[in-house]
């Protein structure tokens, strides 16, 4: 079968969700022990909810890309023009927002086919630059970004200070957890 790409369509949601809340193994949320695994699925489910909004509400300036293979979406691209870079900058500014692949879809092809079309959609929009984030340890998107034209103009760290301990105790109740999130001050 072949791998098309296309634009998003309302069914492929659930998949695209499915994908994101596994996909960034590598990211500040994943690597953070003291955050609920369940928590931080929860976070790229809302992370795809908001971007379907988006997507409802800018048509000309966002756009979302799937991989499909018969039905199966195996990774996306969210893509949009930043309003507020392009205006302080004078230039349209696009910005990968998100980028993720089934692990089984992944040195295959498919991000560079993904990569390629978001690249076609910026040059269309009339885009003058393009940022992206990625983890530093994502070498594989560091390097397929590199092939396509992309260089390294800053790295940061992100540090944490937890203010609070919370009790994180969940039981399951009519088929969902129930959590007491109740926060104690450190001392």
């Amino acid at each position: 079968m072949m791998v098309g790409i296309r634009s998003v369509e309302v069914d492929d949601f659930p998949q695209i969700r499915e994908i994101a809340t596994t996909a960034f193994k590598l990211h500040r949320f994943w690597a953070d022990r003291d955050l609920e695994r369940m928590d931080v699925e929860r976070y790229y489910s809302a992370e795809v909810d908001s971007f379907q909004g988006e997507l409802t509400r800018d048509r000309d300036g966002f756009e979302i890309f799937v991989a499909d293979e018969g039905g199966q979406i195996l990774g996306y691209i969210v893509l949009r023009i930043d309003r507020h870079l392009s205006s302080v900058y004078r230039c349209d500014w696009g910005v990968i927002a998100s980028f993720a692949l089934r692990s089984v879809s992944r040195g295959k092809g498919v991000g560079t086919l993904l990569l390629d079309r978001a690249l076609q959609w910026f040059s269309e929009k009339g885009a003058e630059r393009i940022d992206v984030l990625t983890d530093s340890g994502n070498i594989a998107a560091i390097q397929c970004y590199e092939k396509r034209g992309f260089r390294t103009i800053y790295s940061s760290v992100t540090l944490t200070k937890k203010l609070r301990e919370r009790d994180n105790r969940c039981q399951i109740s009519s088929g969902s957890p129930v959590c007491n999130t109740q926060s104690r001050t450190k001392d």
